[in-house]
Parts: structure tokens; sequence; C-alpha cells
């Protein structure tokens, strides 16, 4: 009998995080595991590639992790590295470190010193537009890549900027000013285009802003002083008023994000612990307690949010749940996520009756089939096979010759024995993690070995699959195993490489070794 807790870390992903209130299904793509943070402060996401950096300032750490969680970077000691912003033009992050202030996307130091108290990097020509924050004689400044300024605002023209955000598409910058109740565009010559004060936003405090780079638009939030009431604005180019919300929230610089690919807002409640996602005319499409935020940032190209979710220790990225493709799989199964995105990445199509059938265990050639498609893009990307076959049970007119023959010429598969491959046998979890960290890794050979310490007390050090379990636990491909129910804490301690693997969990395994978009 199959038991649930057989699944990798994935199992916590995908909790119910539906409103049906609102109206909108938002799952959980990846969640950071216990340890990873300690106390996730500024963070935002590269578009270009779905990756995001985040800064611990528990640990003054700045992180840079890949789409699908993957941790690609980590140097520490950032001392005040709280503002970050990272560029979606050469994936590097700007800071207010007092080590560094712009980090490549491979984290080679790029400026050193410190920048400041509030930045927004361009992604449209990797500047960097920074302002001080005192109260007293506040400036803008645009900054080149290197350092060199390009412009600076005359004196007395700011007073507490508390929010800067950057077009992508032209270069300009939107200002939040706090003292003056006003919200200010710039030019990327620091030519001023618009500025909006009282007289047009009365009793109106902005606190921060986000430039939906689509049109041009800004995303304001503030106090309404007659209230006490956070206020949501979104107002076009020319300052004209699209939407507004009230809520009883609060708001800092970093808690509210445009989502360029649908002109939407993603909104972090520091007040009341809330996530929310806001229509173009700022009504709730969906929203949740389950968080205790910190920032949020939004994915320009998918309409994804990462939060910072401070208050719980860890980093959350979420996405917009379409409809579901199988009838046995809605958006409440712990590995929608994974599913949808080997689907979307044609690694799986399901059966003719419309379901997927997630409990059915994964034999070694349907193994083959999920990892050649992975590997090759697709399945019309997978070559026929050679005429001659490699194992003596696995002919030419095979269903799954040619994606056995492409994994065992691409060192993935082994055989059972010299001359035969045992297609229909089952494969345990320990087999799966050597396919997945030969496919990812390039080859057996390509595989390092493991530490010298056991991350999982079930597998020793002699244990036959000793390296590749320890590779894909390295790659947050798998990280534990737990009988508990999906959505508690998994025991890390064990990982059961003698459990078979079922479809469901061979579909999040691949997604997440493979990186795969829902």
């Amino acid at each position: 009998m199959k038991t649930k807790g057989l699944v990798s870390w994935f199992v916590v992903l995908v909790s119910l995080l539906a409103a049906p209130l609102w109206g909108e299904t938002v799952i959980e793509a990846w969640r950071s595991p216990a340890g990873m943070f300690v106390q996730p402060a500024g963070i935002s996401v590269d578009s270009s590639d779905g990756s995001c950096w985040v800064f611990d300032d528990g640990s003054w750490d700045l992180v840079r992790l890949s789409r699908s969680g993957r941790e690609l970077l980590r140097i520490g000691d950032f001392y005040g590295g709280a503002e970050i912003s990272a560029s979606s033009l050469d994936g590097s992050c700007w800071l207010t470190g007092q080590v560094a202030s712009h980090i490549s996307a491979g984290g080679e130091v790029l400026l050193e010193g410190y920048l400041y108290d509030i930045l927004a990097a361009s992604s449209y020509d990797g500047s960097c537009w920074t302002a001080t924050y005192t109260g007293l004689d506040d400036y803008v400044r645009h900054l080149s890549a290197n350092g060199q300024v390009l412009w600076e605002s005359e004196q007395y023209s700011f007073s507490l900027p508390h929010s800067l955000s950057c077009n992508a598409s032209d270069g300009s910058c939107w200002v939040a000013n706090e003292h003056t109740d006003e919200v200010v565009h710039l030019a990327g010559n620091g030519e001023e285009l618009l500025r909006l004060g009282r007289l047009n936003f009365p009793h109106f405090q902005p606190l921060c802003v986000s430039v939906d780079s689509s049109d041009n638009s800004c995303w304001v939030g503030g106090i309404w002083v007659e209230t006490g009431y956070l206020q949501v604005l979104h107002i076009s180019e020319n300052g004209d008023e699209l939407g507004r919300g009230e809520y009883l929230v609060d708001i800092e610089d970093g808690d509210l994000s445009a989502s360029p690919s649908d002109g939407t807002c993603w909104v972090s409640d520091r007040w009341d612990d809330r996530v929310l996602h806001l229509s173009g005319t700022a009504e709730v499409l969906w929203e949740s307690d389950q968080y205790r935020p910190i920032g949020v940032s939004a994915n320009a190209a998918d309409g994804s949010c990462w939060v910072s979710d401070r208050g719980n220790g860890r980093v959350v990225h979420l996405v917009i749940a379409g409809e579901p493709t199988f009838s046995d799989v809605p958006v409440t199964h712990w590995a929608f996520y994974g599913i949808e995105a080997c689907v979307s990445s044609g690694v799986v199509v399901g059966y003719p009756d419309g379901t997927y059938l997630p409990d059915l265990p994964v034999s070694r050639a349907a193994m083959a089939v999920y990892i050649s498609r992975a590997l090759a893009g697709g399945d019309a990307n997978v070559p026929f096979g050679p005429e001659t076959p490699t194992f003596e049970d696995v002919p030419t007119n095979h269903w799954a010759y040619k994606y056995i023959e492409y994994c065992k010429a691409h060192d993935v598969v082994q055989g059972f024995t010299p001359t035969t491959y045992a297609p229909d046998v089952v494969v345990n979890r320990a087999q799966m993690a050597a396919y997945i960290a030969r496919a990812v890794a390039g080859g057996d050979s390509a595989v390092p070995d493991g530490p010298a310490t056991p991350s999982f007390s079930d597998v020793a050090t002699d244990h036959w699959a000793y390296d590749y379990v320890e590779y894909c636990k390295a790659h947050s491909i798998v990280l534990g195993y737990t009988q508990d129910d999906p959505g508690t804490p998994e025991n890390e301690a064990t990982y059961a490489p003698d459990l078979d693997v079922t479809r469901d969990q061979m579909a999040v395994y691949v997604a997440r070794a493979f990186e795969l978009p829902i």
C-alpha cells in the first residue's frame, strides 16, 4: 500500500492556499527547507531566468536561488544588506551592504562600499538608482554599473525618499517622497516627468512604489492619513487613477511588487501577516494569512511571486494555478505543480481518458521516458534509437525503445544485467536518485563522491546509491522522507531508499531536477 509520505520534501510545497472568496487559486511552487534561512529580509527576482536573490539578516548571507529553489550562490558577511535589487539585464544584484554594493550573478564583487539607504536596479541598462533617507538634505542619484554618478537631484528636491522603482523598458524611475507626500517620475537622465502631490491625492502619504514596465503605470502604497489605513493606488504614466483599494495593513519599501505579465500587483502585509494579490483596479484577487512577510518580488515574465516570509524563517515561491490538466490531479493535490510543470515541458501526457494515475508505480521503462523527455526538451526531440537494440529484452518495437536507448546513450541507465534492462521492474527511491543524478550531472562519471558524513541515517557511505542520493540532496531534488501525511514537516534524518516511486513523486523529482516551469 502506497504511503503518501514517500515523496521528498516537496510534500510540503503545495498546501491548499486557495481562497475561494476571491476566485483565484495560488499554490506554493517551492518553500525553503528548515534551516536554509534564519531571517530572510530583502528579496528580488531576476525575471530573465526566474532566479531570486535573498538577503538573510539573521546570518548576514546573500543567497541566489534558481527558479526552482536550488541554491546557486551563498556569500557570507554582508552586513547591512537588507535592501537588495536584482537586474534582469545581467542577473547581478545591488545591495546596501557595507562590504559590497554590486555583485555579479556568479558572486564576483563589481563595486565595493556602502550604497546608501534605498536602491532600485535598472534592468534597462544595468545601472542603479539610489537615495538617502535621513529627513535632512536627502538626494536621489542615478549610478552607472561601475558606480559613476550619472545624475544627482538638486538640493532640497527630495525629503525622505522612501522607495524607488525602475522601469525595465525605458530606464526611468518612480520615487515615493514620504515627507512631502509626493510621487515623482524621473527619466533616465533625471528629467522630472511627473510630480503628484497633495493636490492630486489629498491626505495620502506614499511609502512604497512599484512600476509596471509593460505600460509605465505605477503602484503606490501609503497611509490614508484620515483613517490610518493603507491605501494602494494604481496610477497611469500620466498620473490618472486606475484603481484604489483600502486595507488595514502595514507597508514599507519592498512590500509592493507590480506584475507586468498581467497588470496585477502583489502586496506583503506586515501588520496582519498576509500576502495579497491585487487586480489592475486594486481589487483583491487572492490573499493568505499563512505568512509573516517582510517583502515580495514578482516575476515580470510569468506573474509568480517570491515572498520573504521572515516571521517563519523561510522563502516561498507562489504561482497562480490554472485549470488542472488531469481529472485526478486537482489543484489541491500535493504534486499538482510538479505534474503540471512536466505537462508544460512535454515530459508527461497522461492517459486517453484524461487521467494521470498519480499513484501508479513507476517502472524502469517509464522512468526512462520521464528522463529522456526532460533531457531532450520534449518528446519530439528524443531521437529514434539505433537499428540494433542494446538490451535483448527491449527490442526495437518496444513502446519505450527510443527512450531507453536515449538514456543509455547519455549514460543515465546501465542495464539490469549486462544484456537486459528489465523494463517492467518498479523503480525505488535509491534507483530514482541514480537516474536523476546521472542525468543532471551529465553521466555516471560526472556524479561526484558524496560527503564524508551521510545526510541520511539509512543511506550510509557504503550504500550502493550513496553518491547519487547525496547529489540529489545537494541539489535540492530530495530532502528526506516522512511517514506523515502531505503538508507536514519532513523527517530529514531518513531517506527510505527501498520504497517504490509513484508517478506523482516522479513528476516532482523531474520538475525539480530540470527546473521545469509550470
